[in-house]
């Protein structure tokens, strides 16, 4: 049996696409394992894995790295804060507010919800929280809440101060936000949805999507869409929000927290109401920008409260060129919603996203781009680098040829 075999079944465990996360990095993680067990060939490791559920289980947790930390990304907990304040506490008739962390790693999110459900003044008993993960190694390390300096990037040190212990090794978090969050191994590809689990309000699916193709999106996002109540929210990824054009999620209006409210196709909502509260905010915090070099720029793409949605992509081209990202890449994700998927608009976000860093999500929308467009030459171009950065010549020299045949193409038309 080949490495290719060993990666089809860690991909049939747990959603992963090969071609997303790279074969280097699934070929390490089956090399460690195989050092472990004192393995020198692939077939031999291959019938392990199909005997012995254990050894599946350490391959799964080798291969996720847990790269998280508390109050990630701060705005979905600022989201979180305002709708407990200003809608769920509001409510005459309220149940207990039941909020999923799927995939939950080392614990740093679902306790950050616990803590900001804590700092509204909620009760222990007004609230449910439950935190998955595939991984049980991720799951021990949460249960046990140590945490160093890496976990607490950007927190309040007050916070730290008031809900954890200094203690040899890192901070401890508080037994009483321990007992807070309940802990289960699961796989979201098997979750069960109702009546074998309740409806949550509140469900955070940050950063999974974006390693998945698009069948196993599909069947996420409808999992998740089942697990929600009418009107209950769902947080996901800054890289993601091209993964819900096409399903019955809309945007709740707040950009920065990437958060989308079920929607059922039997109830109307006047579309308008979409963009008018964003777009007006981020008016008002345009036309507050000192003049500079670029103030023409940034204020024509500001002017009007309305815009025309075949003038975002074009608004966001110009604001990345002067490095305004954050600004560019809203106006990306604006299009997307509005007009629906383009190759133009992936491959746009994906280079803002390279840009920023974030070279998973820049990969997955490049992948995008040339689904919808498959001679999309920007995008094959950057698969190509991102290939040869990750070692897989094989495949970079198939996006280059692609890319080559494409540019050929395209001289012999003029």
């Amino acid at each position: 049996m080949s490495l290719e075999a060993i990666s089809g079944l860690l991909q049939k465990a747990t959603g992963l696409d090969v071609d997303t996360v790279g074969l280097p990095v699934i070929r390490q993680a089956i090399d460690d394992r195989m050092a472990e067990c004192n393995i020198n060939n692939y077939s031999t490791y291959y019938t392990i894995l199909n005997k012995t559920p254990g050894e599946l289980q350490a391959l799964i947790n080798e291969t996720m790295v847990p790269e998280t930390w508390f109050f990630r990304g701060q705005e979905p907990f600022v989201c979180l804060r305002s709708y407990v304040m200003r809608e769920w506490m509001l409510k005459p008739d309220k149940d207990v507010l039941r909020i999923l962390t799927i995939p939950c790693s080392t614990g740093e999110e679902p306790y950050s919800v616990a803590i900001t459900l804590i700092e509204c003044g909620l009760k222990p008993s007004d609230f449910a929280i439950d935190a998955i993960d595939v991984s049980t190694q991720s799951l021990d390390m949460a249960k046990e809440a140590v945490y160093t300096d890496h976990s607490f990037r950007g927190v309040d040190p007050i916070l730290r101060k008031n809900y954890f212990s200094k203690i040899e090794n890192g901070y401890r978090l508080n037994r009483n936000i321990r007992d807070l969050v309940k802990f289960e191994h699961g796989n979201i590809l098997s979750l069960d949805c109702p009546g074998n689990m309740a409806l949550y309000d509140i469900i955070f699916c940050r950063n999974l999507l974006i390693y998945f193709n698009k069948e196993t999106q599909d069947n996420v996002l409808g999992k998740l869409h089942f697990l929600l109540k009418n009107n209950g929210i769902l947080f996901i990824g800054h890289g993601e929000a091209g993964c819900m054009v096409g399903h019955d999620y809309k945007s709740i209006g707040k950009p920065s927290a990437f958060a989308y409210s079920k929607s059922d196709k039997e109830i109307f909502v006047p579309p308008q109401r979409k963009l008018k509260t964003p777009l007006k905010r981020r008016t008002n915090q345009h036309n507050n920008i000192k003049t500079n070099n670029n103030a023409g720029i940034i204020e024509e793409c500001s002017k009007k409260k309305e815009r025309d949605p075949t003038k975002i992509l074009e608004d966001a081209r110009q604001l990345a060129n002067i490095g305004r990202l954050a600004e560019a890449e809203q106006k990306c994700r604006e299009n997307l919603e509005t007009d629906g998927p383009s190759a133009e608009a992936f491959y746009l976000l994906g280079v803002i996203l390279d840009a920023q860093g974030n070279k998973s999500g820049a990969e997955y929308l490049y992948k995008r781009a040339i689904y919808l467009c498959p001679d999309h030459y920007q995008s094959l171009i950057h698969l190509a680098s991102h290939a040869e950065r990750q070692g897989d010549m094989q495949k970079a020299e198939i996006y280059r040829s692609r890319s080559e045949k494409h540019a050929v193409g395209k001289v012999g038309k003029q």
